[in-house]
């Protein structure tokens, strides 16, 4: 990864995340964790959270997993290492040692890289007792879900896309971020005066998500604009509440 440390677009108020965050009813003196992954994103919600966090008289930690599929992950997990620190936000790196044995092989280590990733992240907090687990999935994420999902032919539970709050085992996977854009999150960033790390990998074509990212601006010029396609999403999400509200009624 290169360092970035760019401008673009408006920023996020400390109002709008609190305001974001509230659905999550996180009492006082509650632990949680942030996946911080160097990306603007993670680094922008850690920073949110630090300050959220302090506000609220919660414990936040920082979590990163090497995944070890390149040799540049270790620096890179150290960089967030010291950038955190350097803002008081404890930290740990966990390491996915399967990682190095994947890295020849045919087959994209991608998916078992995630997988270990959150599985590794929510051992820890099981742990460690943190009931909450944070992620930085945003708004231009829920909106390549949503294509994704539309292309394979999904119905209306796939079509709801992501939602805010959902668990892995008894850790819960918290997303404040959705209705927030990724210039957002870089300007969040760049108001803190933060550098971030960049994936080149998040640029190539060879990722499915890479291919329907670059299809927004033709989707933008015909009408399908991220705001209307995160109200489709929202209208799903109401429909999908709806229908399983009405399944427990019958049940």
């Amino acid at each position: 990864m290169a360092l970035e440390h760019r401008s673009t677009g408006e920023g996020l108020s400390a109002a709008a995340f609190a305001a974001a965050m509230a659905q999550f009813r996180i009492p006082q003196s509650a632990r949680i964790a942030v996946a911080v992954s160097g990306g603007a994103d993670s680094i922008a919600l850690a920073l949110l959270l630090s300050e959220w966090a302090a506000a609220h008289k919660v414990s936040l930690h920082g979590l990163t997993v090497d995944h070890r599929l390149r040799d540049a992950a270790a620096s890179e997990a150290a960089q967030v290492n010291e950038w955190l620190t350097a803002r008081h936000i404890p930290h740990t790196t966990l390491s996915w040692n399967e990682g190095v044995h994947l890295r020849d092989t045919d087959a994209s280590p991608q998916r078992a890289a995630r997988d270990a990733r959150y599985r590794l992240m929510v051992e820890w907090c099981a742990a460690n007792d943190c009931a909450h687990l944070f992620v930085a999935h945003h708004a231009d994420d829920q909106v390549e879900t949503f294509l994704m999902r539309l292309a394979r032919g999904s119905g209306v539970d796939g079509l709801a896309a992501m939602s805010a709050l959902s668990a892995r085992g008894n850790v819960n996977l918290a997303r404040p971020l959705l209705d927030f854009t990724k210039d957002q999150l870089i300007e969040v960033c760049r108001t803190h005066g933060q550098e971030w790390l960049r994936d080149p990998s998040n640029e190539s074509d060879a990722s499915t998500r890479v291919r329907f990212r670059k299809a927004q601006e033709m989707l933008e010029r015909e009408g399908l604009t991220r705001q209307r396609l995160l109200a489709t999403v929202r209208h799903l999400r109401r429909a999908k509440a709806a229908l399983d509200y009405a399944v427990t009624q019958h049940l």
